[in-house]
């Protein structure tokens, strides 16, 4: 997956919701495409889609 964004261009990426596919990673490789060296991801996900003793999906 590929945004219209250019590489190197993004200050802050927010993923809300976003990772539930199971193509998860290829949302992350695109965030480090665009995002600018020193840039922030937050990610804002559902508490209870990760398993509480390992922190694992």
């Amino acid at each position: 997956m590929q945004t219209p964004l250019d590489s190197s261009s993004v200050d802050v990426a927010v993923f809300c919701l976003s990772l539930m596919g199971i193509n998860f990673p290829s949302y992350l490789q695109e965030a480090n495409r665009v995002l600018k060296p020193r840039g922030w991801l937050l990610i804002a996900e559902v508490k209870s889609r990760f398993d509480p003793n390992t922190g694992d999906n």
